[in-house]
């Protein structure tokens, strides 16, 4: 870098106190009253100049105070860092040199992280060079002009160390010693960069100018020997070290003189000449008591010049920036003034500049990501009636002011935190512009609101005093009115530039990212007519394409060429001219020549809008074309296209790429988890601040702040009743909350619940359409799409769930009645719990009433407690009295314990901004394109001045303020594009009168207009009909039709395209939204909707326009969702750059005062009246219009001539037209057309021989969607019952109910007509004996069953109770699906199942369906079906086998793309996306694609084949399409279609395949060169699955041992060694069988010895135990007598319940065994869940996790009163179960590193692995680790056997 690049990088760009305004707070913090907040100047040093209006005449003065404050507040963090990085290693001075290289502001990041420990090295330097190096890092760190504040700790950091009073000023001292020649170099760097370093801190830290001055001193001693030491030509100070010594010199003097010259010029100001008072950029952003306070001297304003230029750049910027700054201050001024008149002359509710807010307080602090918020209530009992849904009030960003000394002073704060819910409430959180002083939480304020958007002020505002002399781009033009322009700077820096326009030729050109731009140019195939088109002189207009080359009509052409050879470009574009569709071809022409324009470093195009909508529009146009990099920076998007370019979602993209440096990862995360764990804490402190105002908390908490009170409270009930029975808080007696109580219930009935009509009127919206309020429109509008929790780091998200989990639970500690919420009470309050069982009105008026006693109860006095003897004595309003006092003692504490947290939480929650836009711009230097809304570019000034944008284009340019235009503006910019037209929506001003008077309402786009800067009007629109554009020529007198308007049809059903309906209904005001609505307006709209709709028209092809937010409620109110959802409602001004079919408009406007507002507005009705294509419906009072506007006076003249006005609209019957019609007057006159036609009946015969029942309708001619309602009249059965249906139902079964012989039984049965008697079920009791003897307890059409019940008395069990079986099947389902063929156990009915023997019919992997039984799927024995096409036999092996690999090259190649990889791999190109240029055998061109199989169908000759193949695709309407065959089937689809139906992936569960199968015919995709890499992976996976199960046959060894092991062990298991013995010891399968059997019977077993060893002494439990064990012993004997191959999953589940049970009977016996032995009684609920338990562990019903978890709650209910009987039942073992590898899908999986794995079917109890890397995974849930998904490609399943989704 050179020595004057220094030296003006870090002047230009000062770290100055105004760059920093939160970080100010923390110097400043407490060291000004209350009144100090009013000053905003007295705590902004100007940039540069001094300390603005407060001086810094007291700097000496409090240097030693701000040094304690620093110390007792920010300082404890710098200390806490300090601490714990003590131990961190030392940075190194490679690591510095290392360092150079990097940015700026990599730099920054790097200094201030604190692995680096910065501040432990300037303690102590080892070397010279290293000083040096950190000084040379200092002084390029200052150059960064987008991480100020991190900046600012930096050199903090060095200004607080020994840095330069000890290392530097030492170096400086033995500079000259060393003259050599060699260190010259070194030396002169040296000096430069400390001249800038201490420029640079003299204006960041004026209080540190005592330091400054001795080390300058000793730098001038040492300047003046070294010029003494070297000769001239030889001297190290140079001319520029001497101007930079000059500058540090003057710096201090110049600051002091300018500050004391402009106090004495406002002092003595008479506003007499053009002159300001003071420098703009020394006056505060936030508003001052000199701009609120009535009184105060006038604003300087001055107007903005419509013609004629500036003196100069600051008598420009002086001007826009008191005009913006007055656009927000004045309503809020003047608003206060008339709240502070005398009260009968002010009747409040009519102050139209401010909304008041009473009884406003400070309740909490709120840690925001991105601000220190404090939470606000306030007082609605006044605004019930508000809709905070719809209303404008408190929205993002607005300004509020809070005063509790009728604004004497004030805080300022905007709001940051709207959610509606909380706004009903009276709650709203706020970020305050100042730090708030101690004391303030009892304090009650008056709180005013404006509703400018104070945040985007903010920023532009910001831009503008941050613009210097020769920073502004474009001055000639802005400045001086230049009309005379020069091309772009990058086309004047080269000589005959030719761009490439041939993608304006070829609309279907693609732009690529940049790296492949090039090949794709050279690649693709344009067009030979584009060839005109390829080398264009740019500059050379006359050899330019012809206009209809480029698809552009003459004043299009125009504009294009103006936009590409002019620097400074003006484009008007009248409505439906096309000003969008210029606009994209202008950045397409760019982004294709974007090496002329961008040969160097990156340097992005910059779109700019002034809404979200017109953002979006935009953009999605260039994603047409550019699939580059490009980025919208705005609020979140409402375009699914749009949404992947977010910032949002290329800053997640750019965290996990390798170009985020590990600097900014590293401090980022640093800062976020400190400032994680800080909020924590503040959490947990703030929520008893917070609660103590609405809630009433418990003497416990009370306690430390109460005094003596306390014994007096709790002793009370003591001295009351001797005896207590159970404790509660006596807070609620003291309180007198028993008695509200009934107060409340008893007047129930004589209130009138405001929120049950809110809540109803919430619960009607649901029912209508939903339209865009302002409201919303106006919140998307400011939320930029900013930082949240979901962009925190992994690690840091548990902190935050934490916060959210914890807190909320710690209430009950702190409160015994929660007011907010007031039935719910703790339940040890159990009384209490009893009396609010209340009404919900009785609960919510208790709630009022407790809100008001604790808000309006003042705090009582310490004198007037010292007087207190007995608080139980007190009067009621004492007592409240007296809680407050304890109350504010209480908040006193906790605000002290905050008061230092909030300061270090707000300082880094600054820091972390910054990082955070340092890290976008990062992400947003390497776009190609970058889109964002004005708000957003003022906000993203700083990085854009770093980006430097060289080409700006700004859409509907003539709706933004001129100063939001230029804070978009960086020094970089070379080519500024302005699209718009001044004569539609002009920008918008808060205040009226500075529109007026001032011209603020002038955009620089029509100011350029006036000036005659060179503006190409497009003249030809293509939107509306003639006799609507007829208009328009009143304000666009050159305005043309193009041919396609011409070729319109009419608009159906009326005798007009084109109408005005006149009437005198008056309009109604509304107060709250200050707007106005007009009900006949809008009942007349909504009926002609409703009408048109009946024309046949599409809901979409309807827009209904009106002029005022009111009237948008009111037409909501009429248009009920079923009917009307799809039609669009807004207000014009949220129409602007759209259109639609046909437009109705409503201009609401009529009164007897003859006011029509912003109705006289030319440009407004420009907008309203050109939106509409075919027709134009008008309703208003035109009389009233006429005589306020001359504009609506020639419309209405002309309109008259034309007959195209009257105050009835002619509907015309499209069915008889030629009848008189219908004239609407009224909304009721549209009934006389109640189905869009006449009142003449219909009559058309349908096919069921009925008549069209509805009168003349126009819609359905032909009666394909018409419904008969009539009676059906067909016959359906063969005894001639007629249908029951109506005639448009298909006619089911007769359901006649006749009687019938059932054949089976011969029982006569009463059933519906069509049933089959053989089919049929007798409902009859059965009568039959079983062969066990009891009667069967089943319908007589229904399996036998037995039901009977064996009772067993003193333990006596039958001799042939194990032998006696019931024979009766039963049939229940299984979990596979088939139902069980087993018999009916006596005592193990329905819980026990045989194994299934059903036919599988799973789907393999491979594809094929399994033919072995229900839940065993080896591998498949089909022949294998795999083949590549250099073998022309399919593979020999079985499917089961794993295949040989194809080893030769793979053969898909074309002439674009090659495939080098093997066959059998999968490829390694993709597909190729060029049509297929063979010829067919008839001569036409083929319709495949290049490389494929070409298709037999010809598109001419075959026309039948390719349309059937087009519609089976979906894509009937794609005229050029291309098709591929698929060689297994020999089907032929459209190519983008199956390209979709290949990356799809399967979400079926019933019929699923590993490979993808044919949409028509289902035939498995095997073969295909197009998909080869994709069947390829697939192949690949199931081989992999293959060789995994065939692996799996080395473990047989290992199961064989496991096996006699256990049996040795066993020797009672000889029925397993059989097994053994017999076979089973050949497999995995019957290995692992016969070891999951071996288990169950051990957990068997344990629980039969459990039970033996209960020594229970009373005779019923003995009795139980008995049966127990003979269930036991049964199921048993169930297992061992399992013999079969595998244990079915049924079985396994049914014989895990069973354990369940067992476990839990086990436990309930001890438990019944205590509750006697202690003659413990259960009360009266908790001894009937009791006895269902003993039921559920009792009976013959399966134990089903339903019933386990029942049991464990009940158990929990009485753990207290048998702590030593829980064990069994918490504890119940279970099953670890081995699994026989499944081939059926959903059981394979793949790890996180490739690797295919099963895990088989949902077994719990044991921990599955990944065999190659031993990932566990939780199977008793069934869910996979983190680090393991499930493999869909192996069998297409969605989820894990036998889980669900989530």
């Amino acid at each position: 870098m050179h020595g004057n690049e220094r030296n003006n990088q870090p002047v230009n760009h000062p770290i100055e106190r105004d760059d920093f305004d939160d970080v100010s707070r923390i110097e400043d913090k407490g060291c000004r009253a209350f009144s100090w907040r009013t000053r905003g100047t007295d705590r902004r040093p100007p940039r540069g100049r001094g300390e603005g209006r407060g001086g810094r005449d007291r700097m000496h003065e409090e240097h030693q105070q701000k040094k304690d404050r620093d110390s007792a507040s920010s300082g404890d963090a710098i200390q806490h860092r300090r601490d714990v990085i003590s131990q961190v290693r030392k940075l190194t001075y490679r690591q510095l040199v290392e360092l150079k290289c990097k940015d700026a502001s990599d730099i920054v990041m790097f200094l201030a992280s604190e692995e680096t420990n910065f501040a432990s090295l300037l303690q102590a330097i080892p070397s010279d060079n290293m000083m040096r190096v950190i000084l040379h890092l200092l002084t390029k760190a200052c150059g960064t002009n987008s991480i100020r504040t991190l900046l600012f700790e930096v050199l903090r950091t060095v200004e607080q160390s020994k840095f330069l009073q000890g290392t530097v000023t030492n170096a400086l001292t033995s500079l000259a010693e060393d003259t050599s020649s060699d260190r010259a170099r070194d030396d002169k760097e040296f000096l430069k960069n400390l001249l800038v370093l201490l420029q640079q801190l003299s204006v960041s830290f004026p209080h540190s100018v005592v330091m400054i001055l001795g080390l300058k001193d000793v730098l001038k001693f040492t300047i003046m020997e070294l010029e003494d030491t070297y000769d001239v030509d030889a001297s190290i100070v140079d001319d520029e070290i001497r101007e930079l010594m000059t500058a540090l010199d003057g710096l201090k003097g110049s600051m002091f003189t300018k500050i004391h010259s402009e106090r004495e010029k406002r002092n003595n100001f008479v506003q007499v000449g053009e002159e300001p008072p003071d420098d703009f950029r020394d006056l505060s952003v936030c508003p001052t008591d000199e701009d609120i306070k009535p009184g105060t001297r006038t604003p300087f304003l001055r107007e903005i010049k419509a013609k004629g230029g500036y003196k100069d750049l600051n008598q420009y910027l002086d001007i826009h920036f008191r005009l913006l700054r007055e656009d927000f201050i004045c309503p809020l001024r003047e608003g206060i003034a008339v709240y502070l008149q005398p009260q009968p002359v002010y009747p409040r509710q009519k102050n139209k500049d401010i909304t008041v807010y009473n009884g406003v307080r400070i309740v909490k602090t709120v840690c925001s990501r991105r601000a220190l918020l404090h939470r606000l209530e306030f007082d609605v009992g006044e605004l019930k009636h508000v809709r905070w849904e719809n209303t404008k009030r408190l929205i993002y960003g607005s300004l509020v002011c809070l005063s509790n000394d009728n604004f004497n002073t004030f805080l300022f704060a905007t709001v940051s935190e709207r959610d509606s819910k909380l706004l009903r409430k009276g709650i709203i959180d706020v970020s305050f512009e100042h730090d708030l002083p101690q004391g303030l939480d009892d304090v009650s304020f008056v709180m005013v609101e404006t509703t400018a958007f104070f945040e985007a002020y903010r920023h532009v505002l910001k831009c503008l005093q941050q613009i210097h002399k020769g920073q502004l781009p474009f001055q000639r033009y802005i400045i001086t009115c230049n009309n005379n322009l020069l091309p772009p700077k990058y086309l004047r820096s080269q000589r005959s530039v030719q761009f490439d326009l041939r993608p304006l030729v070829d609309d279907a050109f693609v732009i690529r990212d940049d790296d492949t731009h090039g090949q794709q140019v050279a690649n693709y195939n344009f067009s030979p007519k584009s060839r005109r088109a390829k080398n264009v002189g740019i500059l050379d207009l006359k050899n330019w394409p012809t206009p209809e080359l480029l698809h552009l009509n003459q004043s299009q052409y125009m504009a294009l060429q103006a936009a590409l050879t002019h620097e400074f470009v003006v484009a008007q574009g009248p409505p439906g001219t096309g000003k969008t569709y210029v606009g994209l071809k202008i950045v397409k022409a760019l982004l294709h020549n974007i090496s002329v324009w961008n040969s160097g470093e990156n340097s992005p195009m910059l779109i700019v809008c002034y809404t979200n909508h017109a953002l979006d529009q935009f953009l999605e146009g260039i994603a047409n074309f550019f699939t580059g990099n490009m980025i919208r920076v705005g609020s979140r998007s409402q375009s699914e296209i749009i949404s992947k370019y977010t910032l949002k979602e290329k800053r997640q993209e750019f965290r996990k790429s390798s170009f985020r440096s590990r600097e900014m990862g590293r401090v980022r995360y640093e800062y976020t988890k400190r400032l994680k764990q800080l909020q924590f804490e503040m959490e947990c402190q703030s929520a008893p601040f917070e609660s103590c105002e609405r809630e009433i908390l418990n003497e416990n908490t009370l306690k430390p702040y109460m005094g003596n009170f306390v014994n007096q409270l709790v002793n009370h009930e003591l001295e009351q009743k001797p005896v207590i029975v159970k404790q509660q808080s006596m807070m609620l007696k003291w309180l007198g909350l028993d008695q509200m109580v009934g107060e409340a219930q008893a007047s129930v009935a004589k209130e009138v619940d405001i929120d049950d009509q809110s809540d109803s009127e919430q619960h009607e919206d649901h029912d209508f359409i939903a339209v865009q309020e302002q409201a919303e429109i106006l919140q998307q509008q400011r939320q930029l799409d900013d930082y949240g929790d979901d962009d925190d780091d992994n690690e840091d998200l548990h902190l935050t769930k934490t916060i959210v989990r914890q807190v909320p639970q710690e209430r009950k500690h702190y409160i015994v009645v929660d007011v907010s919420n007031t039935d719910s009470v703790p339940h040890d309050n159990a009384q209490l719990t009893e009396q609010f069982q209340l009404q919900k009105k009785a609960r919510k008026r208790m709630k009022r009433k407790l809100v008001k006693q604790l808000r309006e109860s003042e705090r009582m006095s310490a004198q007037e407690m010292r007087s207190i003897e007995n608080i139980w004595t007190l009067p009621m309003p004492q007592r409240y009295k007296l809680y407050k006092a304890w109350i504010y003692a209480f908040r006193q504490h906790i605000q002290q314990e905050l008061a230092a947290k909030e300061t270090i939480y707000g300082r880094f929650v600054n820091l972390l901004k910054e990082i955070d836009i340092q890290e976008d711009k990062k992400v947003l230097e390497r776009a190609t394109v970058i889109g964002m809304t004005t708000t957003g570019a003022a906000k993203y000034q700083r990085v854009l001045s770093e980006i430097g944008p060289k080409i700006v284009i700004v859409e509907e340019a003539a709706e933004v303020l001129e100063g939001h235009v230029i804070a978009t503006l960086g020094q970089g910019c070379q080519h500024l594009i302005l699209i718009g037209d001044h004569k539609q929506l002009r920008p918008n001003p808060n205040v009226y009168r500075l529109a007026k008077d001032y011209s603020l309402d002038l955009s620089l786009f029509e100011r350029m207009v006036n000036n005659g800067v060179p503006c190409n009007t497009l003249e030809i629109q293509h939107r509306m009909r003639p006799e609507i554009s007829s208009l328009m020529t009143h304000i666009y007198p050159n305005l043309k039709d193009g041919n396609s308007v011409k070729l319109y049809p009419s608009v159906m059903g009326v005798s007009k395209n084109l109408f005005f309906i006149t009437h005198s209904h008056l309009e109604k005001h509304d107060r709250e939204m200050v707007s106005h609505s007009n009900e006949f307006e809008a009942k007349y709209i909504v009926e002609l909707c409703s009408y048109m709709l009946k024309q046949g028209y599409d809901k979409s092809q309807i827009t209904i326009l009106t002029t005022y937010s009111g009237q948008l409620l009111t037409l909501k109110k009429l248009m009920p969702k079923h009917i009307f959802e799809g039609v669009r409602v807004t207000v014009v001004d949220n129409f602007q750059g759209e259109e639609n079919d046909i437009i109705l408009l409503s201009l609401v406007r009529s009164n007897d005062e003859n006011i029509v507002g912003f109705l006289k507005i030319e440009n407004r009705i420009c907008v309203a009246l050109s939106r509409a294509k075919h027709g134009l419906f008008v309703i208003g009072n035109f009389d009233l219009l006429s005589q306020n506007s001359k504009l609506w006076k020639d419309l209405v003249k002309d309109r008259r001539i034309n007959d195209e006005i009257g105050p009835a609209l002619k509907l015309v019957c499209q069915n008889h037209p030629n009848d008189a019609g219908i004239l609407a007057t009224k909304p009721e006159d549209f009934a006389k057309s109640p189905e869009g036609g006449c009142m003449k009946a219909c009559q058309f015969r349908l096919e069921c021989g009925h008549n069209c029942t509805l009168h003349c309708h126009p819609y359905d001619p032909q009666h394909e969607t018409y419904q008969c309602k009539k009676q059906c009249t067909k016959l359906i059965c063969a005894l001639d019952h007629r249908c029951t249906r109506l005639c448009f139902e298909k006619c089911g079964k007769c359901t006649v109910k006749v009687e019938k012989i059932i054949p089976g039984c011969q029982h006569k049965q009463m059933v519906e007509c069509y049933l089959d008697p053989e089919e049929m079920s007798c409902t009859q009791s059965c009568t039959g004996v079983l062969s066990c003897g009891h009667t069967c307890g089943a319908l007589c059409g229904s399996p036998h069953q037995c039901t009977a019940q064996l009772k067993i008395h003193k333990g006596h069990i039958p001799e042939d109770l194990l032998e006696r079986q019931c024979v009766v099947e039963c049939e229940a389902t299984l979990t596979c699906g088939h139902e069980c063929w087993g018999n009916c156990n006596i005592r193990h009915q329905g819980k026990l199942h045989k194994s299934c023997s059903q036919k599988c019919n799973k789907i393999l992997v491979c594809g094929h369906e399994c033919t072995n039984t229900c839940s065993n799927c080896p591998p498949c024995e089909k022949a294998c079906e795999n083949q590549c096409t250099h073998r022309v036999w399919k593979c020999p092996k079985k499917c089961g086998d794993v295949c040989e690999p194809c080893m030769a090259s793979c053969a898909w190649i074309c002439e674009h793309h090659q495939c080098t990889k093997k066959c059998s791999e999968p490829c390694n190109r993709d597909p190729c996306n060029y049509p297929c240029e063979k010829r067919l055998p008839c001569g036409h061109q083929c319709i495949g694609m290049c490389g494929e199989p070409c298709p037999k169908a010809c598109r001419v000759c075959n026309q039948e084949l390719v349309s059937k193949a087009l519609v089976l695709s979906g894509k009937e309407t794609k005229k050029d399409a291309r098709f591929v065959k698929l060689e297994n089937c020999g089907h032929v689809f459209e190519v983008s279609y199956l390209d979709q139906w290949m990356k799809t992936e399967s979400h079926t569960d019933d019929k699923v395949l590993s490979l993808k199968a044919c949409p028509s015919c289902d035939t498995v995709i095997r073969q295909n060169m197009r998909y080869g890499k994709l069947i390829k992976e697939q192949l690949q996976n199931i081989e992999d699955v293959k060789r995994h199960i065939l692996k799996s046959q080395n473990s047989i060894k290992q199961l064989q041992f496991e096996v006699r092991f256990s049996i040795q062990v066993h020797k009672e298991h000889r029925e397993k060694k059989e097994m053994y013995l017999r076979g089973y010891n050949e497999s995995v399968a019957g290995l692992t069988t016969i070891l999951n059997q071996l288990e169950f019977l051990m957990k068997i077993e344990n629980l039969i010895n459990q039970f033996s060893l209960v020594t229970a002494m009373k005779t019923s439990l003995k009795s139980k135990v008995a049966v127990y064990l003979a269930d036991l012993e049964q199921f048993r004997q169930w297992i061992l007598n399992k013999k079969t191959y595998a244990l079915s999953e049924q079985e396994i589940a049914d014989a895990q319940r069973e354990l369940e049970r067992y476990t839990a009977a086990l436990g309930m016996i001890k438990i019944e065994e205590t509750l006697l032995d202690r003659n413990i009684k259960l009360d009266s609920l908790l001894e009937v869940r009791f006895q269902r338990v003993l039921q559920y562990v009792d009976d013959t019903h399966p134990f089903t996790p339903q019933r386990y978890q029942f049991v464990k709650a009940v158990v929990e209910k009485i753990k207290k009163l048998t702590p030593n009987s829980m064990k069994e039942i918490i504890d119940a073992e279970r099953v670890s179960i081995l699994k026989v590898a499944d081939l059926s899908v959903g059981h394979w999986f793949k790890c996180k590193n490739g690797h295919i794995y099963s895990i088989g079917e949902r077994v719990e109890g044991v921990k599955a692995r990944c065999p190659e890397c031993c990932k566990t995974q939780d199977r008793r849930s069934h869910r996979l680790m983190v680090d393991s998904a499930l493999a869909p490609e192996l069998d297409g399943a969605r989820h894990a056997t036998s889980s669900k989704p989530e």
